[in-house]
Order: C-alpha cells, then sequence, then structure tokens
C-alpha cells in the first residue's frame, strides 16, 4: 500500500534545507525588491518632474547663446583706419594691378565671449557686446519698446533686475611669502627682485566666488584721488540661515538705465577697477520666462590666471519660478509622486529596523546594541548600500525643504521692470547652488539605485549573471586595475614632461590623467564645437588626440602614443576583457547540474535547468495569490518554518543524508512536525526522497576499502614518499657540483 511505501522511504536533509534556504532568501530578497523597484519608479518620476530636463535645457541654452556665441568687432585690436595702405590707388589685386576704389580691409577684428584673453578683451566685450545686449528699449525696426517688454530678449527672457560685478582680490607676496601655498616671493629673491619688486601668488579653489586658502586682500583700493573708493563688502542675499553671506568688492547695476551702466562701466575701467592684484571676477543676474515657469541664473565667470591669461567660463542654471502651482495639474502630480516617495522611504526604513528586531528577538545571546548590530551586518538581508541610499535620501529631503520653503516667498516683491527681495538688490545665485547640489546628490543616489538593482538581480538565477560575475572577478579586477591605474599614472607623466607646456590638457597632473583616459576610451572632443562653455584663447580644449600632439610636437608625439597604443589598447583592454570572459564563462559553468561547482538549488539541478523568470512569477506571486483566497492546506509548512525546525535537528546522530521518515518525525515532534506534514514536504520537494540509484551512491561512498587495497594505497603512498626523498638528495648533489665548478 502507498501508506506502506512512504514509511520505508528516506529523505535527504541536506537538500530539503539548502532548497528551502535559497528559495526563502531569493522570495524575501523579491519582496523587498518588489518595493525597492517601486521607490525607484516614483522617484524617477518625481525628480525628472523636478528637473524639466528638456525645455530647462532649451531655455538655458537660449540664454547663454544669446551673449556667449554672438561677435563684437573688438576696437582694440585690428589696422588702424584710414591707412595709407587702405586709401584709393594704394591697394593691389591679385594681378598686381593698383585698386582706384580702396580695400575693403575690416575695420576691427570680430571676437566674442571665448575669445578673451587679456583684460583689454574682456572690457570690450563687456562694452561693446554684454551692454548693448542686456538692455533693449527698441525693436528691431526702431520703436520704442512698452514698458512690460523692455529688456525681454528674443521675445521671451527677461532679467528680473540688473546685472552685478564681484571680484576678489589677492594681497602681494610680500604678505603672502607667510603662507602655505605663498612662493613667489621666495621665488624672486636676490637679484631677480629688483627686476620684479613685486609679485602676487594665486588664489586658488575659488568655487563660485568662495575662494579659500592664501591671503585674500579686503583693504580698500581706488584712484590717485580716492584710494579708498573701493571696498570690500559682505552682500546680504537673503539666504543668511543656509548659506554665508556672499563677500568680495561689489557693484551693482540699473535694469534698465543703459546710459548709467555705460557711465559705471566706463568709470570702472578709467580706475583700473580691475587691475594686477584681481584674481577671479565674476557677472551674474538671474532671467524669467514666463512661458515655460522658469528662472535661469547666469553666471559669467573670469579666472585672471597668474600666467597672465584670462580665462571665461559660464555656468547657467535653471529652475522653476515657483515649486507648486496649484493650478498647474503637473505640479499637482508631481506632488503626489512626491509624497509617495517619501513614504516609500518610510516603508525601506521600517524595512531595515523590522529585519533589526527581528535579528534580536532569533538571537537572545547577543548582548549590546553594537554587538547586536554586527551581526545583523552579516545577515544575507543586510545591505550597506540600502543604508547608505536611505541616509543620503533624508540628506535631499532635508535639502529639498530649504530649497522650497526658502526666504525670499515671504519678501519678494514684484515691480513691472524688476523684482527685489524686501527692497534689496535680489540674486538668486545662492538658490541656484543649492538647487545644484540637491541634483547632484540626487545623481549619487541614482547611481547607488544601479548598483541595488544589480544585487537585486540576484533573486533570479538567469538575471544573476551579471551580478555574480562581478563578485567573481572583484578581487582580480581590483588586482589588475591597480596594475593599470599604475600604467597610465607613468603614461601620464610623460606626457606632462612631453607637452605639458604646449597642451593644457598636460599642463598639471589631474588634467593630464583625465586626458589620457580620454584617449585611451576613445579620443577627446571637438574643440571648436559650439556648445563649449569654456574660453581662454590659443590651446583650450575639450579634449586632446594624435593630430593635436602631432601638431604642437611632430617630433616626439609619436614617442609618447605608439608606446601608449600598444600597451595600453592591444594589451591591457585585451587582458580585462578575458579576466570578464572568464569570470561570465566561470559563473555559467556554476549553472551546470552536471559541474562539481554546482550552486543553484536542489530542484533546479534536478530539473537541469535554472528556475525562469515567468516559473518564479508564478509560483511565487500566484500561488501567493491563491493561497490568500483559498487558504493553505492543512499540513502545508512554509519555508522559513522548515528551516527553523530543521536548524533544531542534531548533526552527529542524524544521518542527514539518509534520514529515514521515523527519524524525521521522532526529531521534529518537539517542533511540532508531524508525518503528515513529512509526507507533504516529499510531495512538495520530491527530489529530496532518496531514489535507488541515490542509495548505492552512498553505499559507494561509505564502503571502506579492502584491506588488500588498503595496504596496496599504503605502499603506493611510502614509495612516492621514497621517489620525493631520493630527488630532493640528487638536487642537492647537483648544487654542490655547479658550485664547486663555477669556483
Amino acid at each position: 500500500p502507498e501508506s506502506v511505501r512512504k514509511e520505508k522511504l528516506t529523505v535527504n536533509l541536506h537538500s530539503l534545507y539548502d532548497e528551502c534556504r535559497m528559495k526563502f532568501d531569493r522570495s524575501k530578497r523579491a519582496s523587498r525588491g518588489g518595493t525597492f523597484l517601486l521607490f525607484f519608479a516614483f522617484f524617477s518620476a518625481a525628480l525628472v518632474m523636478q528637473r524639466n530636463a528638456f525645455r530647462g535645457e532649451q531655455v538655458g541654452r537660449s540664454v547663454v547663446n544669446y551673449f556667449v556665441q554672438q561677435k563684437f568687432p573688438a576696437p582694440t585690436t585690428g589696422p588702424t583706419w584710414p591707412d595709407k595702405n587702405t586709401r584709393p590707388g594704394r591697394c593691389t589685386d591679385a594681378s598686381g594691378d593698383p585698386t582706384p576704389e580702396g580695400c575693403q580691409i575690416p575695420l576691427h577684428e570680430m571676437k566674442g565671449f571665448l575669445d578673451i584673453v587679456t583684460t583689454g578683451d574682456l572690457w570690450d566685450w563687456l562694452e561693446h557686446l554684454f551692454l548693448e545686449n542686456f538692455f533693449k528699449t527698441t525693436w528691431e525696426n526702431g520703436d520704442e519698446r512698452e514698458s512690460s517688454s523692455i529688456n525681454k530678449w528674443d521675445l521671451r527672457n527677461r532679467p528680473i533686475q540688473g546685472f552685478r560685478f564681484n571680484q576678489r582680490r589677492m594681497e602681494p607676496g610680500a604678505v603672502t611669502r607667510h603662507s602655505v601655498d605663498g612662493g613667489c616671493w621666495a621665488y624672486n629673491d636676490g637679484k631677480m627682485r629688483t627686476f620684479a619688486p613685486e609679485c602676487y601668488d594665486h588664489m586658488g579653489y575659488c568655487a563660485d566666488g568662495s575662494c579659500f586658502l592664501l591671503w585674500e586682500d579686503t583693504r580698500p583700493f581706488g584712484t590717485f584721488d580716492d584710494n579708498q573708493k573701493y571696498t570690500w563688502e559682505a552682500f546680504d542675499t537673503g539666504f543668511s540661515t543656509i548659506y554665508p553671506k556672499e563677500k568680495g568688492f561689489w557693484q551693482m547695476f540699473p535694469v534698465k538705465d543703459k546710459e548709467e551702466a555705460l557711465r559705471m562701466l566706463q568709470e570702472l575701467k578709467s580706475d583700473m577697477w580691475i587691475d594686477k592684484s584681481t584674481q577671479w571676477f565674476r557677472i551674474d543676474f538671474t532671467v524669467m520666462n514666463p512661458e515655460e515657469r522658469l528662472f535661469v541664473t547666469l553666471q559669467f565667470f573670469f579666472e585672471l590666471d597668474y600666467s597672465g591669461l584670462v580665462v571665461p567660463q559660464v555656468v547657467s542654471d535653471v529652475y522653476q519660478v515657483a515649486w507648486y502651482n496649484w493650478n498647474n495639474s503637473l505640479d499637482v502630480l508631481r506632488f503626489c509622486l512626491e509624497i509617495v516617495v517619501v513614504l516609500s522611504w518610510i516603508v525601506q526604513v521600517f524595512y531595515l529596523f523590522h529585519d533589526f528586531i527581528v535579528f534580536k528577538s532569533t538571537h537572545p545571546e547577543i548582548k549590546g546594541f553594537r554587538q547586536q548590530w554586527k551581526g545583523f551586518s552579516k545577515e544575507d538581508s543586510y545591505s550597506t548600500l540600502r543604508n547608505v541610499q536611505l541616509f543620503f535620501f533624508l540628506a535631499v529631503f532635508i535639502l529639498w525643504g530649504m530649497i522650497v520653503f526658502d526666504p525670499f516667498n515671504g519678501k519678494l516683491v514684484v515691480f513691472p521692470n524688476e523684482m527685489n527681495w524686501d527692497g534689496k538688490p535680489l540674486f538668486l545665485s545662492q538658490m541656484a547652488g543649492y538647487i545644484r547640489s540637491y541634483f547632484v546628490l540626487n545623481g549619487v543616489i541614482t547611481l547607488l539605485f544601479i548598483l541595488r538593482i544589480i544585487q537585486l538581480a540576484k533573486v533570479n538565477p538567469k538575471f544573476s549573471l551579471l551580478s555574480e560575475s562581478l563578485d567573481t572577478m572583484k578581487f582580480r579586477l581590483l588586482n589588475f586595475a591597480i596594475v593599470l591605474f599604475t600604467l597610465l599614472l607613468f603614461f601620464t607623466l610623460m606626457g606632462m614632461m612631453l607637452f605639458g607646456d604646449k597642451v593644457p590638457e598636460f599642463s598639471d597632473l589631474g588634467a593630464a590623467f583625465v586626458s589620457t583616459t580620454q584617449i585611451l576610451i576613445g579620443g577627446g572632443g571637438d574643440p571648436d564645437d559650439v556648445g563649449r562653455t569654456r574660453g581662454g584663447g590659443y590651446g583650450i580644449q575639450d579634449g586632446v588626440d594624435y593630430p593635436d600632439l602631432a601638431l604642437i610636437a611632430p617630433r616626439t608625439a609619436w614617442l609618447w602614443y605608439y608606446p601608449f597604443v600598444i600597451i595600453m589598447v592591444f594589451v591591457v583592454i585585451n587582458i580585462t576583457i578575458a579576466i570578464i570572459g572568464e569570470a561570465h564563462q566561470r559563473v555559467k559553468l556554476s549553472r551546470d547540474p552536471t559541474s562539481t561547482t554546482f550552486v543553484l538549488s536542489p530542484s533546479e539541478g534536478w530539473h537541469g535547468e535554472p528556475t525562469s523568470v515567468w516559473h518564479q512569477f508564478n509560483h511565487g506571486v500566484l500561488n501567493r495569490i491563491n493561497r490568500s483566497i483559498r487558504g493553505d492546506s492543512q499540513h502545508a509548512m512554509r519555508k522559513d518554518a522548515i528551516i527553523r525546525v530543521l536548524e533544531k535537528f542534531p548533526t552527529k546522530d542524524l544521518d542527514w543524508d539518509v534520514c529515514h521518515i521515523h527519524d524525521f518525525a521522532n526529531y521534529g515532534a518537539p517542533e511540532g512536525l508531524t508525518k503528515d506534514n513529512i509526507f507533504w514536504i516529499m510531495q512538495r520537494y520530491p527530489f529530496v526522497v532518496n531514489s535507488a540509484e541515490d542509495l548505492e551512491g552512498y553505499i559507494e561512498e561509505r564502503t571502506p576499502p579492502s584491506l588488500g587495497t588498503k595496504r596496496m594505497l599504503e605502499g603506493l603512498g611510502s614509495s612516492i614518499e621514497d621517489l620525493i626523498n631520493m630527488q630532493a638528495i640528487i638536487h642537492a648533489k647537483f648544487d654542490l657540483l655547479v658550485r664547486m665548478a663555477t669556483v
């Protein structure tokens, strides 16, 4: 009878435990991964709506191009007019005959923002292009503009207030010589100081004007008649609670009086407001686009390098005029998504503390919070990436609250031609900096999302090829990465020695390393790209490649380039691919049931293939839904319950490979396990029931060798040992003969 036949069966408890443990871990990872994927989906949707990237890029590029891409005739360069060579009768055509009508020679050289390389270029650009573009009081046909259209650029964008200048100045070398980085005074000692009695060190780390290190000169300066004319000020931006006051030498320009702005600019130029002590100069203002409900904060930076080069750069930040407009359906939708994202984050935090509390309850022997958390961190469900991501999200949430509830909201005063903050100038560059930091932190969170998704792929063996391949090769690839980094560093230093004084990309270690890496992965950018926002004259490029290097160093470029290509591209990159391929092949082999390195669940070995995603979904989600509707079988057991029962079984007094049904029931009885439960387990997991072939294999493994075979093996081992000893004696004698021959 069937009942009698079942009583005679044996069960492999190892297979049962491994199956339940592996499937339970996958189920837990999948259930937590589902909420995580929902969290990621809502987070991504809300972030995309906050960023409004496409429309923001369009508006930002429109404003930047309005000032950057246009050119003007520079009056301080080009030929003088009239000249003897340009008068009628003084010019010749292609055949050498005189041209009585004169020559059509451009009066001035055409320059733009990116062509600024001297302070003369800077003043010319400010007067002849910047002011002309900023102030717009008439239409293209000459008609006067109405009040609401004054200073509106391209019929859409309009500044909310005038622009401002700010510069940071440096103490002379006689003062900075006591600083850590102050060296110019010591470099020009002795006779050199007679020729160069004054020098200035470089004020580095001026990100958005927040310069630190070295000595900033805050003393007033001015003209011969008034040497206290320009004073250092701390400008209150309205963000005193979340941002320090801006500091420097300020000049505020009006928003609608072009003549007054031109007079102020010419006065600054005549007073030498930008002089040898100026290290950093910035122009900033904010533009509003009502059609897109966007603010654009534009900042023009000019670094007056101590090499004599003026390097211009423009930075734009785009953000919404009002983050929440309840009359806009998209804002309402985004707000709902943000609420769901916060709730999803709370669920993730709840899961973290719930898992920790469960660990504490199941491990009462561990005392103290530190030891408990240390033990909890070793659990399979623990994820350091999750904890870091949750912390970053908390920081982002706080920063978002600071942005939304900014101090300007309650004190913003709007007029037909400008806006101000409680009667004070309104500049939003600090708010733009906070918004930029907010999206940078969200970029870090997105990167952590990617890493967590790779971890989540382990929920299914067919999806986990990538993540397990990375786990397999991580240490080998890390060792090789050290070698790769060392080789890159050597080629970087070599490039600095050969091209450092000619190409900016190799002028310092950081830029040279980036340029070397760019060439390794496919070359640099186009130096003539119209999207560039950084200038600086000759040599300022987005990237370099061999033609650029050969142009400036034709005799030595090959000495660097060809060894780099041979060693790094043909050898190193191919070795990297080989390491990745070998790891991938090893992981694939571990999924072959016939392989000795098989690591999947016993049921997958029994079926001969990994579990498919559909099978996992069907037996996981759908069966769970069916059980919730119809209820579980009377004798059914959950995987975690089976695991808890088996963990109480002894490991010495019980044969886990061949466990009889009676032994299974006797040892499981204290935990509430019955024979009906065991029969349900055997039906649910048929591969754990030992077949006749399995029992024959166990008998063969456990049968000791015969006495004759044992003696033969012992004799063979003794012979091998004698052979090894004899070989060692022969080697010792050979070494002695070699030493005697060399003497």
